[in-house]
């Protein structure tokens, strides 16, 4: 047992955690709000994870001219 309260569990694979329902359950109960976020990497955002997706699917594709310029207004 690793938490209090928790679904008991034998192992970590194999026979370990079964009681998926038990433990979803136990995760809603115990579930803890926090008031702030921190973010190791405050430069990151979602925004900018899919900007970067976006520019890099276009590497190597052939784009018209209008394309090229979007492209780059992103970088």
């Amino acid at each position: 047992m690793n938490t209090p309260d928790f679904p008991s569990t034998r192992y970590l694979f194999g026979a370990g955690a079964k009681q998926i329902v038990e433990f979803k359950q136990w995760s809603r109960e115990h579930n803890v709000y926090a008031n702030v976020w921190y973010s190791a990497y405050p430069d990151t955002s979602v925004r900018n994870i899919l900007t970067d997706i976006d520019i890099a699917e276009k590497i190597g594709k052939e784009l018209d001219e209008q394309e090229t310029l979007s492209w780059l207004r992103l970088l």
